[in-house]
């Protein structure tokens, strides 16, 4: 009761101090000229691969049901917050045949819908509020946007509104819950943000591993350009977002940032990255890597006048139940990621296990955070204001330095209560905070911005207990506790520790602002790898460094002499250097590797086979030819030489070189060892060959394939010739 007591108490004094100023001139710092809109929020998931075989018994342990998941995070999540929107980034559907050949599945798309329904009756988010657009897996073999085999304009909600065909579609996200009548007042003409959906899958989709990569023509950069510049016209000055399936650097600009020189015709226009931080883009959110590289897969890129564009890989939601709710408030740009656990989340989920199961309704439900200090009990706690020191400044809102005089959080709640209300009764919500540097820590209570609505307040900077003027820095965090009586309380819900810079107010005490330059994101290697770097010239660079470390090191140089006499395996590559029917094969093909065709692939249902280059593909559509640079086949080329080209280069020079220190021929071709050296390989290369050629590409790419499933028996035929010439020689005896 003491406790009771103590906490009304305490969030009467706060709330009793007033609202929040935004304050600019006298403190050096400047506010935008443009008003402020209010605070808007949106959750986003993405790659849900729902699939035609999601019922058999593996796909269940691997993956778990996925539409019965959506279905309990529709009734729980989505009901209690009431996003602005729900983004859906992609890979809607698997789009394979239980071998793994891509192919649009009807019956896939089917289910997708009946998801959307569930989703739209489930929560009461209408489907104006649902964008969803392309991944690759949603447009394996698919010949033409709006065509037959085209199933995400029919199905999809985005698909639905647009007829399917545009690749840049955008929708204004006013201040609270989406509602069509309340954004159509006067006050909210001027919307918080505009979410852009950027549409960058290949058209037309061929089958893959051809389309891991984006494309994104002239054309399409421009219109990207015209409506962000047509989303501040007015007015108005709301933020911008950028929502698509791929990463930025996996997306392929042939004609404005061509990744191979001689890939751009006519006059160069702006480059995706370009028009985005030219406009001032707060944040580009994605998916497709699902948690390969890792859970915080984030960059931060500089833009012109200082700002950053923040780059957000979402993972999967079909191997770790992610989802992401995204904030604007008042000009702070926040975020916060989560896991959403139920008894049939996937084994393959690298979310951590679930602490705090809650049996609500017959159903075991709970979610937990990426953030390790993220606890989610009853309800799911984001800071909206201040912004996170470690992402800004960003965005056009954030171009100039801002004042911040109060804390503000979204406390949700997730769990249904049981005393016949949808949603637990309102918390006690708690702010905390510790100074950088002299360490001081404090706590105040919050309060509702407004009744019925689930965003608190708590002002800042009139503490005794507040930091120092050289802190520069502050970490606070929020708790959400629940309110018992005649027990002890659970613990709280905690959002993340965010850090929050710190500047001098016109009190005298520290208030928070926008940092001059962010902190650093503390990403693993993995992380910072995945959106580090081009995927598109690193493809490139690292074929071809292991196309010429092949034809250059293995085996023109031990031509010449080099490594002859000394240790392995510099000695082997010398001596079959000197045997020329075994060396001129494999320069011919080396040569071959750049110039000629590695297979015929069929690319499209009901079109003739097509080839596959080194960087390019050649494929019939709608009655004629196209050639098409494509970086992706390199990655083919780089798994082919690094599991099967340099190993079995090296084995051959093994085995020629023990055939050379023999007298007379060996009686067998190769020894037990060295057959067993080779077999991991070969069970390899035969795995990749067999879901590459025959299982990608149907069986033309088993019968014309010189580059991929031919180089193995190619280089047994070569051995065998050779060993086969050995032994019809005589034996030559020594002179006594």
């Amino acid at each position: 009761m003491l406790l009771v007591t103590w906490i009304s108490l305490t969030t009467w004094l706060c709330c009793a101090k007033g609202e929040m100023n935004m304050l600019g001139g006298q403190l050096g710092l400047e506010v935008p000229r443009t008003k402020l809109p209010g605070t808007a929020w949106f959750i986003q998931i993405s790659d849900t691969h729902l699939s035609k075989f999601d019922h058999l018994l593996d796909r269940q342990k691997l993956y778990g049901d996925k539409v019965g998941d959506l279905r309990l995070f529709a009734r729980t999540v989505l009901a209690s917050s009431q996003p602005g929107a729900l983004l859906i980034t992609g890979d809607l559907v698997d789009g394979k045949t239980l071998l793994g050949r891509g192919q649009q599945i009807e019956k896939e798309w089917q289910t997708y819908r009946t998801a959307l329904d569930m989703i739209i009756k489930e929560s009461g988010i209408p489907e104006a509020a649902i964008l969803d657009l392309r991944g690759n897996h949603d447009a394996f073999n698919m010949a033409e946007r709006g065509g037959e085999d085209d199933y995400f304009s029919r199905y999809a909600a985005e698909g639905r509104r647009s007829g399917g065909g545009a690749c840049i579609v955008s929708r204004p996200l006013f201040a609270g819950p989406y509602s069509s009548e309340y954004n159509l007042q006067a006050q909210d003409k001027c919307p918080v943000a505009v979410l852009v959906g950027l549409d960058a899958t290949p058209e037309p989709g061929l089958r893959g591993p051809t389309n891991f990569a984006g494309t994104l023509h002239g054309e399409a950069v421009e219109r990207l350009n015209q409506t962000l510049i047509a989303a501040r016209s007015q007015e108005c000055s709301p933020a911008l977002v950028v929502y698509g399936h791929y990463p930025l650097p996996v997306i392929a600009e042939p004609d404005t940032n061509p990744w191979r020189k001689g890939g751009a015709g006519g006059a160069k226009t702006c480059s995706l990255m370009e028009v985005l931080t030219q406009h001032g883009v707060t944040a580009y959110v994605s998916g497709h890597l699902h948690a390969v590289f890792g859970q915080r897969v984030h960059r931060l890129h500089s833009a012109p006048d200082g700002g950053h564009l923040a780059e957000l890989e979402n993972a999967a939601w079909k191997d770790d139940r992610r989802f992401r709710v995204l904030t604007f408030d008042k000009g702070s740009f926040s975020f916060a990621d989560f896991f959403f656990h139920t008894p049939s989340q996937p084994l393959s989920s690298s979310g951590p296990p679930s602490e705090h199961m809650h049996l609500e309704e017959g159903q075991n439900i709970s979610i937990t955070g990426v953030g390790k200090e993220v606890v989610v009990r009853k309800h799911m706690v984001v800071i909206t204001s201040p912004p996170d020191a470690r992402y800004s400044p960003s965005g056009s809102l954030n171009r100039r330095r801002q004042m911040f005089q109060e804390v503000r959080a979204l406390v949700i709640p997730v769990i249904p209560d049981r005393t016949g209300t949808k949603f637990p009764v309102l918390p006690q919500v708690l702010l905390t905070w510790t100074c950088a540097k002299s360490g001081k820590t404090g706590q105040s209570m919050m309060a509702q911005v407004q009744q019925g609505q689930n965003l608190w307040r708590a002002p800042w900077g009139n503490y005794d207990d507040t930091c120092e003027e050289t802190d520069g820095l502050v970490y606070i965090q929020v708790h959400a506790l629940e309110r018992v009586y005649g027990r002890e309380p659970p613990p709280p819900a905690s959002s993340e520790l965010r850090p929050a810079a710190l500047t001098r107010g016109d009190n005298g005490k520290p208030w928070f602002t926008t940092p001059r330059r962010p902190l650093p994101l503390h990403l693993t290697l993995m992380e910072r790898l995945a959106l580090g770097f081009d995927w598109q010239q690193a493809a490139l660079k690292i074929f071809y460094s292991l196309w010429a470390f092949h034809l250059v090191g293995m085996l023109l140089l031990p031509r010449l002499g080099l490594g002859r006499g000394t240790v392995f395996p510099f000695s082997v590559l010398a001596d079959m250097a000197a045997v020329l029917p075994v060396w001129l094969p494999q320069v011919l093909y080396g040569m071959y590797m750049v110039v000629g065709p590695w297979l015929a692939a069929r690319y499209l249902t009901g079109e003739v086979p097509g080839l596959f280059w080194a960087g390019a593909v050649l494929f019939r559509h709608r009655g004629a030819w196209r050639w098409r640079g494509d970086p992706d086949t390199l990655r083919v080329g780089i798994v082919h030489y690094a599991t099967c080209v340099l190993p079995l280069t090296l084995w051959m020079a093994t085995v020629v070189s023990s055939w050379r220190r023999l007298e007379k021929p060996p009686r067998w071709p190769v020894t037990l060892i060295q057959a067993l050296c080779l077999a991991p390989f070969l069970a390899f290369h035969v795995l990749v060959v067999y879901r590459v050629c025959f299982v990608s590409y149907d069986w033309p790419a088993l019968l014309f394939s010189p580059g991929l499933a031919w180089t193995m028996p190619l280089a047994a035929l070569l051995l065998g010739a050779h060993w086969h010439s050995m032994a019809r020689q005589p034996i030559k005896h020594k002179d006594t």
